[in-house]
């Protein structure tokens, strides 16, 4: 703590006698221009002082001591402009547009789709056709490198990204679908994230909503409709009341989803003789849940603010079923048939998250605070009657499964401007607690056995980095350590050799420059991969008779080393990774035990493997029409048991927005991934075509939006698995051709200001 007070005093001391010049940033029709370059000349030689950028709301501060000075102000779109400063508040500076030909088309200089600012993307959504595209979840889905698959989104080459909504920790993802896109004002997608994010997090992406101003009463009113082979529906009201500086809001939300998914599994063991299962099943799932939330927060003044969140989701119902034939063939002769009638419920425990936060400034020192208590219950009962047609082949078994997680995290980050840059230290602590059960209620041989296990993870973290910009070049460069202890207990005993202590060191380096008209960024970081505590878990999962899955818990952590770089230019933008990791974990399968024809679906380490992926995007306008089109490719360099797995996976996403009169926006998207290795599964090609309908009303107080998913019904989530004397294949569809009907009304919506970002990030999404 002394410590701390010390650097806090020796801050706020730093530069106490330096000036600024302040101002705003604004387009020609008064709208705040984010991201724009502002750079501080000498107005005898035009040499560089200082440079920033200005903030999302066009703002911008130079500090500087001398009593005048020239500013350049550059943006892309906009004419770049010389104005002569003052110390103090200057007010506005109006940039204007800079139309330029292309051939018979004319491409005006409005504020572009994209923007690339030291290597992040950002999509400007107010005020371009990617407002009215629905939710924000079609939103990400038009950002190039970022895909939306069943279930999660993905970052190309980064993997699942964590996501902020105003800075505020998104905890599922069905809140991406409750956020209109017309209340975004950017996104910004952070693929180097630096030293102040947990270093297992590979991409960030950052939601920033428009600000909306006046007090009073404000009402959100959303209903979902889909069909597919069953119906889904969601309803959600939002409620927002705002008084002077004081913000009181609520969500609730209700849920209900069919599930269909089709699958048709063939597993072949090579051993002194072939064993081959094959298995057809169609797995149909309902689920119903409630979700509340409610919060505050308050602005003390320009320079403080505090405000506190309580999230409540409870599963009201969790039932799913499906009967399986299986044709058990033993040197192509058939053996047996089995019949398995699988039921699974799950148990309604609640999640409750409670987050609160601090944001202040002293001095020059800013002040970022966040706290989060996170509890979570869940599990089931599974229960499977298995019938054959050979004597004894009568099984019934039952499961139960519980899981209680708790995680206590704070993260306190303190900024100060240093000499011709930004410094920014800080720590984040988080404690996590995490109790697996599992029961088995049948006996036999090679059955799997009750387990109860329980880790006790403690995470000290402290970080340092510095941001500065020098003639044309902007750097970036941090260094954050971490301190991990992880105790393992097996029915309440405390487990020596599965228990862990890390001590790394995390650098990370970037380093934007322009290239002529172009910009380009080289980044270099160590990351980690820790892996869920479900991997790390101990107990075996029954599937059937002849499948197993479970964790182990003295899987490794994996260490990523990755140089990045990329080069934009206008709506053009090329990118390239490499990156090294060490000791990675993977899933494997192997036999339950020796000689035995029952397999088992675990984890791994694997020494190290390598991975490279390049890729280019192309978003250009021609009148009403805003095509974006991205190529991607990633190969791999990695070998496991005796089998090579290097087949590289291409990518394809082609978005079209078409702009009509009265408000009309039509979306046709397409993508297509090819076959290909990642780790070792190799996954079957697969693609679809979505179209999509929107239009509001009264200003926007009322829309409609109107959505064809998977077309074709070409989605897949086929795949192989390879490895050692095990081939299994499976086919799945996932009932992804649907219906989507989406009515929406506000009436005098305000959006919650709540700035916290959250804290102990990661660990939760481990849990």
């Amino acid at each position: 703590m002394r410590i701390w007070l010390l650097l806090l005093f020796v801050f706020i001391k730093t530069d106490i006698s330096a000036q600024s010049i302040k101002g705003k940033i604004v387009d020609e029709e008064q709208g705040a221009l984010a991201f724009a370059n502002i750079m501080l000349l000498n107005p005898a030689d035009s040499t560089f002082v200082r440079g920033t950028v200005s903030r999302e709301d066009g703002t911008f501060t130079i500090e500087t001591n001398n009593s005048e000075g020239l500013l350049k102000v550059s943006s892309v779109g906009f004419i770049t402009k010389y104005v002569k400063a003052h110390q103090g508040n200057i007010g506005d500076i109006q940039m204007q547009s800079d139309s330029q030909m292309l051939g018979e088309v004319t491409v005006k200089g409005e504020r572009p789709h994209f923007q690339t600012k030291d290597g992040s993307i950002i999509a400007n959504v107010e005020g371009t056709v990617l407002g009215k595209i629905g939710t924000a979840e079609d939103v990400l889905a038009h950002i190039p490198g970022i895909t939306k698959k069943q279930g999660g989104i993905e970052v190309f080459g980064k993997g699942t990204p964590i996501i902020y909504i105003n800075g505020k920790k998104l905890q599922d993802l069905s809140e991406l679908d409750r956020l209109n896109s017309t209340d975004i004002k950017n996104v910004e997608l952070v693929t180097e994230p630096g030293a102040a994010y947990d270093v297992t997090i590979n991409a960030v992406i950052k939601i920033k909503t428009i600000k909306k101003l006046g007090d009073g009463l404000g009402v959100a009113y959303r209903q979902v409709y889909s069909q597919a082979h069953q119906n889904g529906l969601q309803e959600q009201i939002d409620i927002n009341y705002r008084h002077y500086n004081f913000d009181l809001f609520g969500s609730l939300y209700y849920g209900l989803s069919h599930g269909r998914q089709e699958q048709w599994n063939d597993q072949t063991v090579n051993g002194e003789h072939t064993l081959e299962l094959i298995e057809d099943l169609i797995i149909k799932s309902r689920n119903e849940d409630f979700k509340g939330t409610l919060g505050f927060n308050y602005d003390i003044n320009e320079q403080h603010s505090f405000g506190a969140t309580f999230t409540s989701n409870t599963p009201t119902y969790s039932k799913a079923g499906w009967v399986t034939s299986m044709d058990v063939l033993r040197d192509g002769a058939k053996a047996d048939r089995l019949l398995n009638i699988f039921s699974y419920t799950g148990r309604k425990r609640p999640t409750n998250d409670i987050t609160a936060y601090y944001k202040g400034k002293i001095g020059k020192v800013d002040i970022d605070w966040n706290g989060e208590a996170y509890y979570r219950k869940n599990g089931n009962t599974q229960n499977s009657q298995e019938t054959g047609e050979t004597p004894d082949s009568e099984r019934a078994l039952t499961t139960h499964y519980a899981a209680d997680s708790r995680l206590y995290a704070s993260k306190l980050v303190l900024s100060v401007p240093v000499w011709k840059g930004n410094l920014q230290i800080g720590s984040e602590y988080t404690d996590i607690d995490r109790k697996n059960i599992y029961q088995i209620d049948a006996y036999g041989n090679n059955l799997p056995t009750s387990s109860d296990d329980k880790i006790k993870e403690s995470n000290i973290a402290a970080f340092a980095s510095y941001t500065f910009t020098m003639n044309k070049l902007h750097v970036v460069g941090g260094l954050r350590y971490e301190h991990v202890v992880s105790d393992y207990y097996d029915h309440d005993a405390y487990v020596a050799e599965q228990s862990k202590t890390y001590d790394n060191l995390f650098p990370h380096l970037s380093v934007s420059f322009p290239i002529k008209n172009a910009s380009a960024n080289l980044s270099y970081n160590i990351k980690a991969r820790r892996p869920s505590y479900s991997i790390l878990s101990s107990n075996t999962q029954y599937n059937n008779r002849y499948t197993y899955q479970s964790g182990n818990p003295l899987v490794q952590p994996s260490y990523l080393h990755t140089i990045a770089a990329n080069v934009s230019y206008r709506w053009l933008r090329f990118y390239f990774n490499w990156r090294y990791t060490k000791d990675a974990f993977y899933q494997c399968v192997e036999p339950y035990e020796k000689d035995n024809e029952i397999t088992l679906f675990t984890f791994r380490n694997l020494s190290h493997y390598q991975t490279i992926s390049s890729g280019i995007t192309l978003s250009p306008k021609f009148g009403c029409w805003h095509p974006m089109l991205d190529l991607s490719m990633m190969r791999q360099n990695f070998s496991a048991g005796d089998r090579d797995y290097n087949k590289p996976l291409f990518f394809l996403k082609f978005n079209n927005s078409i702009q009509l009169p009265h408000d009309f926006i039509i979306n046709i998207d397409m993508d297509y991934m090819s076959k290909g290795h990642s780790t070792n599964i190799e996954w079957a090609e697969t693609g679809g075509v979505n179209i999509g309908i929107y239009k509001g009303f009264f200003n926007d107080k009322f829309s409609l939006n109107v959505q064809g998913r998977d077309l074709f019904a070409s989605y897949r989530g086929s795949n192989w698995m390879r490895y050692g004397n095990r081939d299994i294949y499976k086919w799945n569809y996932a009932d992804t051709r649907k219906l989507v009907l989406t009515l929406r009304y506000k009436f005098n919506t305000t959006r919650s200001k709540y700035r916290g970002v959250g804290a102990g990030i990661d660990e939760k999404k481990r849990l």
